[in-house]
């Protein structure tokens, strides 16, 4: 079950990027829309709904980032994630 919940929430940001890029490229396929806008209000809102859901892929590469680090500075990785903790509250 934990899987498929982080499998969804990784999966979303991608997907409203591909939405807002392919709505940006196409355009609305709304009858009412006559002109072709580049931000049209439903990519503004993919763009704000990839911004939104993008907390996962931004706390994965928090991570990687810092075990990139860690491993550069010779500390075990708990020293670190101790000293974030306490750099944190």
């Amino acid at each position: 079950m934990r899987s498929t919940v982080r499998a969804i929430a990784y999966a979303a940001a991608p997907i409203f990027l591909l939405m807002a890029v392919a709505t940006i490229a196409f355009g609305e396929t709304s009858i009412c829309s006559a002109t072709h806008q580049a931000l049209t209000p439903m990519s503004q809102m993919y763009l704000l709904m990839t911004a939104f859901h993008a907390s996962p892929w931004l706390k994965l590469f928090h991570q990687r980032a810092n075990r990139r680090s860690v491993r550069l500075s010779g500390q075990s990785f708990v020293d670190a994630r101790s000293r974030d903790a306490k750099i944190l509250t």
